[in-house]
């Protein structure tokens, strides 16, 4: 072949063209993202509705069908998947590949509004989030534990001044804090109720009212007025006016049950080595790279670590992006392996160091010019594409050995380096080039 020939001609010119190629190759190399598989994005939309107290079955029949109903319409849908809970209901949505996300997103978000004035009143606004829900382990979990502050406070530290932080960090879709909020208990008296007249809806509704704000409009045309009801004290909630009787003064809260500041036992409790301690419970998105976010997740939480309380302490207790850089680490070993391997062979089958370090040489050029075309048609390096260079190893140390066996053949028949170079390159060059593109057509598919 003429290439060959060129090339063992000007060797200057090979050199350099190869110490080129794998400068760009290094620098590629820098630039390519480490993903566990290829990007093959499959939009992922949760949406989830709180009904409380409500059965699975009113559930399914109330909320879930309505919501199905009305989410099935949306473009580019492939499925639905819907678990109806007890006071819950969780719906994912697969979108076919390829969709773009903000448009699927926001479609999602049109049906809902629409489905919504179908369900019942009682029925809290669906939420609609741009990621599977999980129901296992979180893809990261952090934790929160003091030994000086109670769960409660805790809790509302976590909710406050770190939930928001982590938020921001790139990829993160949703965090949510396993702990225990601060909750108002209303323990009713039946003979209070019954003395007063009072029905427990009427408390209910009472308490809900009291938890909204009020415009009440403006003063002098410009600044507005807002009526503030909300109960934010234990002395409001004492002295809501329940009921207003016509023959009979109003009938506040604190006469007809006792009211207390506690927190949700009953939902979660986490000790981090003996101490009270909170989950920082956070979900990527679907489309985002988790070995990524993964680092950017640990900065954040290295610069909290700095600006926090000494009594609060941080730790990563989950991280799923742990896995899959030990399988990208243990595909990466195998490709030293398998290196190391291929050159022992050639050194106790040839028994030249000359001849063993044609390939030593072959394989990083070959793989950093990989890279390359890795670069330039988008792909990122994942375990598919480092398994491909596992197997690209043996055609380029196969093709190196082939050629340099065919002109140690001409060099034992008398001819000088030189020649036996330039005419073994050139009768076993095209055959070299068939057979390679023969076994990578094999391994396209």
């Amino acid at each position: 072949m003429q290439i060959t020939d060129y090339f063992i001609k000007h060797p200057v010119i090979a050199i350099i063209l190869n110490i080129l190629l794998m400068t760009i190759g290094l620098l590629c190399l820098n630039q390519l993202s480490v993903r566990e598989y290829p990007k093959i994005v499959y939009p992922t939309i949760n949406v989830s509705a709180s009904y409380p107290n409500a059965s699975p079955e009113v559930i399914e029949s109330s909320v879930t069908n309505v919501l199905e109903d009305q989410l099935a319409g949306i473009e580019g849908v492939e499925s639905i998947k819907s678990i109806s809970n007890a006071g819950s209901v969780d719906l994912t949505l697969l979108f076919r590949a390829g969709t773009n996300m903000d448009r699927a997103l926001s479609s999602t978000q049109d049906a809902v509004g629409v489905a919504r004035g179908l369900l019942p009143i009682e029925v809290k606004s669906p939420i609609v989030e741009a990621t599977q829900k999980s129901t296992g382990l979180p893809f990261i979990g952090i934790s929160v534990s003091s030994d000086a502050k109670s769960f409660g406070e805790l809790t509302h530290f976590a909710n406050l001044h770190l939930k928001n932080v982590l938020r921001s960090a790139p990829g993160v879709a949703s965090i949510k804090v396993w702990g225990q909020p601060y909750t108002y208990n209303v323990e009713l008296d039946p003979q209070k109720l019954y003395a007063f007249g009072v029905n427990p809806d009427e408390v209910s509704s009472a308490i809900k009212a009291g938890l909204t704000d009020l415009p009440a409009g403006q003063f002098r045309e410009r600044i507005p007025v807002t009526l503030n009801k909300t109960l934010k004290k234990s002395i409001d909630f004492d002295d809501l006016i329940v009921k207003r009787p016509k023959d009979a003064p109003p009938v506040k809260l604190s006469s007809i049950a006792a009211t207390s500041i506690d927190t949700e036992k009953n939902l979660t409790r986490v000790r981090v080595n003996g101490h009270t301690g909170v989950v920082l419970s956070i979900e990527r998105t679907n489309e985002s790279n988790p070995i990524e976010v993964s680092q950017e997740i640990r900065k954040v939480v290295e610069q909290l670590k700095t600006e926090l309380p000494e009594d609060i302490k941080l730790g990563l207790l989950v991280d799923q992006s742990d896995f899959i850089s030990a399988s990208i680490a243990n595909i990466e070993s195998s490709i030293f392996e398998a290196v190391a391997l291929v050159l022992m062979i050639v050194f106790i089958f040839l028994r030249s160091f000359k001849a063993t370090l044609i390939p030593m040489v072959t394989i990083p050029i070959s793989l950093l010019g990989a890279v390359i075309f890795l670069k330039a048609f988008g792909y990122s390096i994942n375990m598919l594409t480092l398994l491909a260079m596992v197997l690209a190893i043996g055609l380029v140390v196969d093709d190196a050995i082939i050629v340099l066996e065919n002109i140690y053949r001409h060099i034992e028949a008398g001819l000088p380096r030189r020649e036996a170079a330039l005419k073994g390159a050139k009768e076993i060059g095209f055959p070299i080039v068939a057979r390679t593109l023969t076994l990578a057509s094999a391994y396209f598919p």
